[in-house]
Parts: structure tokens; C-alpha cells; sequence
């Protein structure tokens, strides 16, 4: 998602709501969950989290695990839409660490015996495209590697004016990240079209 993973958790929460309101609904939901690129969309909060539990926080993202941001229900519920056992399984995760909520009893999916192996690297292609790299998936000292590109025709006030930015870590230590989003009142912050005050704000420009 172009505006960072927590804003990724919004979008991916209410298109749920959308879809499954449809299904109950009217027994369709005319195609929007086939939108292309949809069914793969729970393996950006696994592959963007590293070893030391912090996120890519590129965009106005969170690095670290705010309330609202973990568990994830809706890997319950897209585990079980596209038979993707590793979505189900990673919110299990989550729940082991974290209070479930309420989405989480109402998406609630049994543990599966995973099939899927998980690569050490991943491509994510789309208006903000980002590649991520580990070393291992099984040690908190691995090395990790996030980076993206950019879109400086910014369409949304939660993205940033740069072109690509990276997050590295090593050893248990996080060499390089991103600053991430700045305070949301400040003046002007979402002025955001073209000479507007967000981009005099330095962690946006």
C-alpha cells in the first residue's frame, strides 16, 4: 500500500467490510475480490516486518507496533477467502504476542499445517514498488533489507517527496530506517498538492 502499512491495515480492513457486507448480502461481490494483486495482499505485513519486530516504515508508516497496527484479523480473513495458509498462521502469531480483538473472533480461522515455504526475498509491484531481503527467516540477528521506490506526483498526503528509501538491519541492530511520518498537526501538513506546506516539513521532502 502506497501510504505505508498501517494505512495498508486500513485499506485492507474496509475493502474486508465491503466485500463480505456483498457477499452476505447479495451472495456476489461483483468482482472486487479479484481485483488483480488482492489475493497476495497479506504478505505485506509478513515479509515488511523485520527480525527485531519493526516495520519498513516508509511513507507517513509506523516503525513500531502501535495499537491498531497488530494482530492483523484480516489475514484470518484473507487466509481463508484465497486458501493461503501462511496468512492464517501469521495471525496466530500475532495473537500469541498480542490481545485478539473483536474482528479476530469474527474472522477467527483454525491453525493450518502450512504449505507454502516462505522465500527470503519478495518483490512488491504496484505505485510504490518495494523489494525486501533476509537472510534467514528463523534468527533475530539476520540481515534484512527493505527498499522502495517513489512517485513524486503524490495522490495521497500520507505519502513523502522521495524517490526511494531503505531500512536495514544486522546483527540485532538497525543500521538505517526511515524517520517515518511527522506530527499530524502540524500546520499545513496535509496541504499536500503541489507547493504546499507539507513538503517544507523535513521527514516529507
Amino acid at each position: 500500500w502506497p501510504e505505508g502499512l498501517c494505512y495498508w491495515n486500513y485499506a485492507t480492513e474496509y475493502a474486508i467490510y465491503a466485500i463480505q457486507s456483498l457477499q452476505n448480502s447479495f451472495g456476489i461481490d461483483y468482482g472486487l475480490g479479484n481485483i488483480n494483486g488482492f489475493s497476495n495482499a497479506g504478505y505485506s505485513p509478513i515479509y515488511l516486518l523485520s527480525p527485531s519486530n519493526s516495520y519498513f516504515n516508509f511513507n507517513d508508516g509506523s516503525e513500531t507496533l502501535k495499537s491498531g497496527d497488530a494482530p492483523k484479523p484480516s489475514l484470518f480473513w484473507l487466509g481463508k477467502q484465497f486458501n493461503n495458509p501462511m496468512y492464517i498462521n501469521e495471525e496466530h502469531k500475532y495473537l500469541k504476542k498480542y490481545n485478539a480483538g473483536v474482528l479476530d473472533v469474527v474472522f477467527y480461522t483454525e491453525p493450518r499445517t502450512e504449505t507454502e515455504s516462505r522465500t527470503l526475498d519478495k518483490y512488491f509491484d504496484s505505485e510504490v514498488p518495494i523489494s525486501v531481503f533476509r537472510s534467514s527467516w528463523n534468527d533475530s540477528f539476520a540481515l534484512w533489507l527493505a527498499a522502495k521506490g517513489g512517485n513524486n506526483n503524490p495522490t495521497s498526503g500520507n505519502v513523502h517527496l522521495d524517490l526511494g528509501s531503505f531500512q536495514m538491519e544486522a546483527l540485532g541492530v538497525t543500521w538505517a530506517y526511515d524517520l517515518g511520518s511527522d506530527d499530524y498537526f502540524l500546520p499545513g501538513y496535509w496541504a499536500y498538492l503541489e507547493g504546499g506546506q507539507r513538503w517544507t516539513y523535513y521527514r516529507v521532502n
